[in-house]
This record gives C-alpha cells, structure tokens and sequence, in this order.
C-alpha cells in the first residue's frame, strides 16, 4: 500500500512527539535526582569527604602533568 507524502509526514510528526514525550519523562526523572543528590550532599561530613577526594584527584592530575613537563 502506498500512502500519500501527507500521511507520511504526520505519522512523522507523531512518531517526533512520541520521542520527545519519552525523553522529557526522562529528563525530568534526572532532574529529580539531582535535586536529591544535592540535598544528601549538604551534610558536613559528606561534603568534607567529598572536597578531600577532588583534593587528591587534582593532585594526581598536577603530578602528573608535572612529570610529563619535566620528562620532555
């Protein structure tokens, strides 16, 4: 059967609102756990942990960097 490029095009349209209707249900299920994850984070212990982890991280990252200037 062949379908006019009228009907074509709509099922199109729908098919496109279909997809952007299941990504914004995901989108917004992300933001909510975002939302959570920064309210977990505003306890003092965890941000504390959490500033000394980035400490390390950065300092392997500059050590690193540091070794590599040096070596060339």
């Amino acid at each position: 059967m062949i379908y006019p490029p009228y009907c074509l095009c709509i099922y199109c349209i729908i098919f496109c609102i279909f997809l952007l209707y299941i990504f914004g249900k995901k989108y917004k299920k992300s933001q909510k756990k975002l939302k959570l994850n920064v309210k977990f984070v505003k306890d003092g212990k965890i941000t504390k942990f959490v500033g000394k982890m980035i400490k390390k991280i950065n300092n392997t990252i500059m050590q690193k960097f540091i070794i590599k200037i040096s070596s060339k």
